[in-house]
């Protein structure tokens, strides 16, 4: 159970539990340990949240024994049910319309937090008065071997000094991956239309750079340790209930409705339009190069030229390749 409260200043901090994992992963008896070595870092933190609240995924949502672990650690957290194929990030979306807190943290059932996690995180996002803090990453295999050579998503980060084109710069031109599994300030939420696309992750670091200071610190002891996946799993297009959108078309508009997702972030974040056309000149510059979250040069032009040779083979439908074009005609960046 979680530890009786630690002093904080003014501090009311959600926890977004999520359990559960894509239909091709099986929930073994290795995610089960994962999962309970993960609730008991929860337990174990040394500033208590104010709330718990816990999505248990398709996977898992009529497993009893997941069920009750999770409310032996956690009997007081708000636990809710989802039997449809959902990707994690959105049934996160989902959690965060309920959570109440000044501050939310984004939690898997399958990393590592050092006690500490909670109460440093809050510590340099109350400091900086920044909109999200998070320490450096590591990872380990599924095994819980450590992940040799250990890439490390974050550089250490300040933007409190910069201005808002300098910080966005700076951010489209880092690897932010597992930065959405920082402390967050809620009220961030409030200006970002998410509108349920699948890089949730990303684009949300894009907007907390445009609306507000962020810190990726160092600390002396390793924080945060995320699970590096070794086999591929379904995409988040393949989990799209038919009756929304065709997962062949949703597929093959994911790319370029990320652009039109970053456009509307750039436009809710400008005072006018010098500032709109600066942030969107960075942006055409970042995803001219190698330094994006792509890691490719004019990720639009490869994609379409990728579908192509793939239509020429007989391996892609025609009607898809025309939707591509249509929206790559019409781009937002």
């Amino acid at each position: 159970m979680l530890n009786p409260p630690v002093s904080s200043k003014s501090c009311s901090i959600a926890v977004l539990f999520l359990v559960g994992g894509y239909p091709s992963e099986t929930y073994s008896s290795e995610r089960i340990n994962w999962l309970e070595r993960s609730l008991q870092d929860l337990c174990n933190q040394s500033l208590t949240p104010s709330e718990v609240l816990v999505s248990l995924n398709a996977t898992v949502s009529h497993n009893e024994f997941v069920f009750n672990l999770v409310h032996k650690y956690l009997p007081k957290a708000k636990i809710l049910n989802y039997s449809f194929n959902r990707s994690g990030l959105l049934n996160f979306e989902t959690l965060l319309q309920f959570a109440n807190s000044d501050y939310i943290c984004f939690w898997s059932d399958h990393d590592i937090h050092s006690a500490n996690f909670l109460s440093e995180s809050i510590h340099h996002i109350q400091k900086n008065s920044a909109v999200l803090s998070c320490p450096i990453i590591n990872y380990v295999y599924e095994s819980g071997e450590p992940y040799l050579p250990c890439p490390q998503s974050l550089e250490p980060l300040n933007t409190v000094i910069m201005s808002k084109s300098e910080s966005f710069k700076k951010v489209l031109a880092s690897d932010i991956k597992g930065a959405i599994y920082g402390v967050w300030s809620k009220k961030i939420f409030k200006n970002i239309n998410i509108i349920g696309h699948e890089n949730i992750d990303i684009l949300c670091v894009y907007a907390a750079a445009l609306q507000g200071n962020m810190v990726f610190f160092e600390s002396r002891s390793s924080l945060l340790v995320l699970r590096h996946k070794v086999a591929k799993v379904n995409n988040h297009d393949s989990l799209l209930p038919s009756e929304i959108m065709d997962p062949v078309d949703y597929n093959a508009t994911r790319h370029f409705r990320f652009f039109k997702v970053l456009r509307k972030i750039i436009n809710d974040s400008s005072d006018d339009e010098n500032t709109e056309s600066s942030l969107l000149c960075i942006a055409r510059s970042a995803f001219s190069s190698r330094n994006n979250c792509y890691g490719s040069r004019y990720p639009g032009v490869r994609f379409l030229v990728r579908s192509f040779v793939l239509c020429l083979r007989w391996r892609l439908d025609i009607r898809t390749f025309m939707l591509q074009l249509a929206y790559f005609a019409n781009k937002s960046i």
